[in-house]
């Protein structure tokens, strides 16, 4: 916005223009992309290609099996950030990291053990918090039925609700199948081996424009294996500092006889 105002003082007729800067405002989390990787879980150092796109304050996230032997994880040579461990047995671990490297770069997982016919999860978003844990309001939920339908409060409108899904198989019937329920309800990735372990895990999220209560669950194939999910709220990132507004004099200013203050 811009104004014109005259200033009437002795012997000056001083033009003042105001720049207004609009305020800014908090971004929103958006999802970029989402892949699953079979065979993660063995024993040394495993790689794969993993796509970020360009968008603004990305954030990749992934879900790793077998959470007691995952050594490290990294992302274009960028160390991941620990995030927590799964609520069902501790079947999986879960890293993020801020701003990483856009375009095809190697996704890499050291694991001192090895596991069999396990998968990881691979998320990325887009609008996300850049300084300090982007996560917040934890909430854990082991099953034993066939469905889990849980209420999740968000803090800040334009956040995500990202949830992780956890299937322990062995030794009885596995889950080889889970779908999301909730408005706006999204299951990104979900993989049952089928073999090995029998074990399953996924990433899931849900947009939240506004704070809310958001309903949010799953439907599973079966009910005769524990399973659980964990929620969390991806913050959106921060808006710009707005700066003060500019003045700009047109002519030489000269008073006589006063003081002109412009604030």
């Amino acid at each position: 916005m811009k104004r014109l105002y005259k200033i009437l003082a002795p012997l000056a007729i001083v033009s003042v223009v105001l720049f207004a800067l609009p305020k800014g405002a908090f971004a929103s989390v958006s999802s970029d992309n989402a892949a699953t990787w079979v065979g993660c879980d063995a024993s040394g150092t495993q790689t794969t290609s993993y796509t970020m796109g360009a968008g603004a304050n990305g954030i990749l996230v992934v879900a790793t099996p077998n959470a007691f032997s995952v050594a490290s994880v990294s992302y274009g040579g960028v160390a991941m950030v620990h995030l927590a461990t799964s609520t069902v047995a501790n079947e999986y671990s879960y890293y993020y990291l801020q701003n990483p490297p856009t375009g095809a770069n190697t996704l890499s997982i050291t694991n001192n053990g090895t596991e069999t016919d396990l998968n990881c999860s691979i998320a990325s978003f887009f609008g996300a918090q850049q300084t300090g844990n982007p996560f917040t309001g934890h909430t854990g939920f082991s099953v034993s039925g066939t469905s889990i339908s849980e209420n999740f409060t968000t803090s800040s409108a334009g956040s995500m609700v990202v949830d992780f899904v956890a299937t322990n198989g062995s030794p009885i019937a596995p889950i080889s199948s889970i779908t999301p329920t909730g408005t706006g309800h999204v299951s990104a990735t979900y993989f049952y081996s089928g073999g090995g372990d029998q074990e399953g895990g996924g990433i899931g999220y849900t947009p939240a424009a506004s704070v809310s209560t958001y309903t949010i669950g799953y439907s599973a194939s079966n009910s005769s294996t524990p399973w659980g999910v964990d929620y969390y709220e991806l913050l959106p990132a921060a808006p710009p500092s707005t700066p003060r507004p500019v003045v700009q004099i047109s002519s030489p200013l000269t008073i006589k006889g006063g003081t002109l203050t412009i604030k």
